[in-house]
């Protein structure tokens, strides 16, 4: 049997990601950083009185291993490298599992889905046992919850103070170490000698039931979708069949890299029909991918289009060392006796062609309030706009004969709109990395676009704030020139050279 796998598939994490750290630590090296995204989780036996049963972790441990076996061999995850769980001890002879799982271009999806898993599970553990769980970018569950924390437990202070205990989210409260977050020490200390004051917050525990707990696993279950592709490429095809979840990793990676021009004349329109399960965010990569190829015009084809690329970029992945194969004589697998899980089995998935127009989903459109904020900024560049209107004129004859004009081409076809509002807020929350709380600060800011430079005070506050916001994240002008073209290329309308072009102006006005 061939398995396939990744390069980076013995990454080792750090316990140290466990923990939000303080301006007064250490903080890790930025060199020490992982390349991606990893959740990872902490499971503890905090006994003082020593009442637990000896083997409690060795049970855990057992039990959760066969759930997350079950999900890494149905799940497409979009990284190939498998759960790392590993029994540990902290400096005081605290027992605990250390586990962690790389979720990178899929961490939205994937993190809530780990937390669904860590929960369930959780239900049956005993009031010796706290969970901790974060990523390597932080608190990702205070972070999506950020309008629901008590204004007592904002950041830093709730850092390391949430804790899933008997199946429940719970808080160390305020009075423990108050104005700060608590250290690792501080954690155990706490939840060894007073786990009975950890305080339930209901706004924000009904904030975390609704977008994790209740959703457990049909939202989770319901980003995917089945896709029928055709495989030519008979050694492709025994790969692809023998590993039926990479093909979220496959796919993703049409993203950043090309593939030759395929060829189906050699296969007389046959191939081996398969239906693979995958997330819809790969499957609009995909869909996308081919309209920028020309490969969706015969429609008769398109499975088999799409099973060639799929092939080739396999191919490509392989060739360059980002995937092996290891061979396995199929001994140690014994398909449908991991355990009772039949959750799979069981949910009824969407299927899915790559005609199908691409939809968003309700939580991926801002809110109308944000647009409007934003849409006040841009508004500033109106008269740039007007500035450009000529040159674009006479690029027009150019831009005829450009191959990215197919694409906006395309989008406008399909009523796929890429606007201003949605684009700069993609730059703030993806580009940017910008903390919610600062996008916040933003965006109560009040912008006037028909006041003139020197008679808005309120303009000028705007602008300062993204002056900061430029100064805290290294921004350069080749960045936003980069941003700029990124733009223009998803083909924004009637918007060349904004909303970027008032912060370049911003930047070149401070170096004066």
């Amino acid at each position: 049997m061939k398995i396939l796998r990744q390069a980076d598939e013995d990454y080792y994490l750090s316990t140290e990601w466990l923990w939000q750290k303080h301006e007064s630590d250490n903080i890790i090296e930025v060199f020490d950083a992982p390349d991606k995204i990893y959740l990872c989780f902490g499971i503890f036996l905090i006994d003082r009185l020593k009442l637990s049963k000896p083997k409690t972790l060795d049970a855990i441990y057992k039990s959760l291993s066969k759930e997350l076996e079950y999900w890494n061999q149905h799940y497409p995850w979009s990284e190939l490298s498998s759960f790392k769980l590993q029994l540990r001890e902290l400096s005081d002879s605290t027992p605990y599992l250390f586990g962690y799982k790389c979720t990178q271009d899929n961490s939205v999806e994937e993190n809530a889905l780990i937390l669904g898993i860590l929960h369930n599970i959780s239900q049956g553990f005993g009031p010796e046992i706290f969970v901790k769980i974060c990523d390597t970018d932080g608190d990702f569950i205070l972070a999506d919850c950020n309008d629901s924390i008590p204004e007592e437990f904002n950041y830093p202070v709730a850092n390391n103070r949430l804790w899933l205990h008997e199946g429940k989210f719970k808080l160390i409260p305020t009075y423990f170490y108050p104005d700060r977050g608590l250290t690792q020490g501080e954690c155990i200390e706490f939840l060894g000698k007073a786990h009975y004051k950890l305080v339930t917050d209901q706004k924000l525990m009904s904030e975390i039931d609704k977008k994790y707990i209740q959703s457990f696993p049909h939202e989770r279950l319901n980003d995917l979708q089945l896709l029928n592709i055709k495989i030519g490429d008979k050694e492709c095809l025994e790969i692809l069949k023998q590993n039926p979840t990479t093909l979220n990793f496959i796919i993703k990676q049409f993203h950043v890299i090309d593939v030759e021009d395929p060829d189906i004349s050699k296969y007389n329109g046959k191939g081996t029909e398969c239906t693979f399960l995958i997330s819809r965010v790969f499957l609009d990569l995909l869909s996308l991918y081919m309209d920028s190829r020309g490969l969706k015009r015969d429609q008769g084809e398109v499975q088999l289009y799409s099973g060639e690329i799929i092939s080739l970029m396999l191919k490509t992945l392989l060739e360059d060392n980002t995937l092996a194969i290891q061979e396995t004589d199929g001994l140690h697998i014994k398909p449908g006796v991991h355990h009772m899980n039949t959750t799979f089995q069981d949910f009824d998935f969407k299927k899915r062609s790559l005609s199908d127009m691409i939809e968003l989903k309700d939580d991926m459109i801002p809110d109308q309030e944000a647009l409007d904020k934003v849409a006040e900024f841009i508004s500033q560049s109106s008269t740039l706009q007007k500035n450009t209107s000529q040159k674009k004129n006479s690029q027009s004859s150019t831009n005829e004969s450009n191959p990215d004009s197919e694409v906006k081409d395309f989008f406008k076809s399909e009523n796929i709109d890429i606007d201003d509002d949605d684009f700069f807020e993609f730059f703030l929350k993806d580009g940017l990395k910008l903390p919610q709380e600062k996008i916040d600060e933003l965006q109560q800011l009040q912008f006037d676009p028909t006041a003139s430079d020197d008679d808005s005070l309120e303009n000028d506050k705007f602008m300062d704030g993204f002056g900061d916001v430029m100064d805290n994240n290294d921004l350069d002008e080749g960045l936003m020139n980069a941003l700029n073209e990124s733009m223009k290329w998803l083909g924004v309308e009637g918007m060349e050279g904004i909303p970027f072009d008032p912060l370049k102006k911003f930047m070149a006005d401070k170096k004066k």
